[in-house]
């Protein structure tokens, strides 16, 4: 079975001939930039998109094969764009790259977050780094709340049903 690492995610999209601003992590920027395939999840399999041309503008504009309108651009905004791992390892060193300043906890966006006693809070939109922690976007019960990530916290994460399990204390999300 391929191990895949999330390196970013599709945004808006830019034109109307296909191409669609994209998000990478920095950390993988250089990959993304010189690769010949992604995988951008759908339906829950990582599905391979064979990548035309990419613009280094901010954001990224890139173009993939077979994506040649808006309306079919459409169809993958939104997506989690992921790579091989085994296309992200350094040749000298055999190891796969980290920026210091990479969000340690970022490959959980769009991940599901449940707590042991309330269930379902809803899909982490975005990771943020605060001086002490990072913290999780989630949008919960119509508004935006932000939930710390740190071991204290995390019960599990369960990468492959896409799920981070928390224990958060009374009255975190009534902040």
């Amino acid at each position: 079975m391929e191990n895949y690492v999330n390196i970013g995610y599709t945004k808006k999209v830019f034109g109307v001939k296909g191409e669609i601003k994209i998000h990478i992590e920095s950390q993988y920027l250089e990959f993304f930039t010189k690769a010949d395939v992604a995988f951008l999840e759908i339906a829950g399999k990582q599905v391979p998109y064979f990548i035309e041309s990419v613009r280094s503008e901010f954001p990224l504009v890139g173009k993939f094969e077979d994506v040649n309108s808006r309306e079919t651009a459409l169809d993958i905004t939104g997506k989690t764009i992921s790579m091989r791992a085994k296309d992200l390892v350094f040749e000298e060193t055999n190891e796969i790259p980290i920026s210091e300043d990479a969000l340690h906890y970022s490959y959980c966006i769009g991940f599901e977050m449940k707590d042991v006693n309330l269930g379902s809070i809803g899909k982490i939109s975005e990771v943020l780094a605060y001086p002490q922690q990072e913290m999780a976007v989630v949008n919960y019960q119509d508004k935006d709340v932000l939930i710390p990530l740190n071991e204290q916290l995390i019960v599990s994460i369960d990468e492959i049903k896409k799920q981070v399990q928390v224990d958060l204390p009374v009255g975190l999300l009534e902040l």
